[in-house]
Formats: structure tokens, sequence, C-alpha cells
């Protein structure tokens, strides 16, 4: 894979804005090109917490409930919020699963 280089997956990430940064966490957080905005920083810091999605045949239906949770969290007012999102995205993703 072309983006499992890390200089490639780099180079990438540098010219498309919303491509996010490498998957090789570990080398990022220690790259400056991922380090300097506060927003970066909060993403990898999340990122570095996660657990990948496990897989799913239904991924293509669950991806846009997880990225419209993501969306409500960074304009969430508190941690009660968040958790409510969450809680919603969760049942969301469930119904997609069993149907």
């Amino acid at each position: 894979g072309y983006l499992r280089s890390y200089p490639q997956a780099r180079a990438f990430c540098m010219s498309i804005s919303d491509a996010g940064f490498p998957m090789d966490l570990a080398r990022v957080s220690t790259d400056s090109a991922f380090t300097s905005d506060s927003l970066t920083i909060g993403f990898l810091r999340t990122a570095r917490m996660s657990s990948p999605l496990p897989h799913s045949s239904r991924m293509l239906s669950i991806e846009p409930v997880i990225e419209d949770m993501l969306s409500r969290c960074f304009r969430a007012k508190n941690r009660q919020e968040i958790e409510s999102l969450v809680a919603d995205a969760r049942r969301k993703v469930q119904e997609l699963e069993l149907h």
C-alpha cells in the first residue's frame, strides 16, 4: 500500500486538507506538521485513545452517523451534551446493524 509508507502518507495528508494525518499515530505525534494546530492535536489525542471501528457490512450506512456525531460533538457546549450525542449515535448504529 501506497499510504502505508509514512513519507507518502504524510505528503498525501499535507496536500489534501480533509485527509487528516497518517495512520502511524506515534510518528505523527512527533511530526511538527501535525502538532502545531490545536484542532489537529485534539484529533490526534482522540485517535490515540480510540479503538478501530469493528468491521461491518453496513459501514457505508454507519459512517455518516459517526461523522455527524463527531461534527456535533465539536460544537457541543459540555460533556453531558457530548455523552447524549454519543448515546444517540450508538442507538442509530445499533438500529442500522439490526436491519
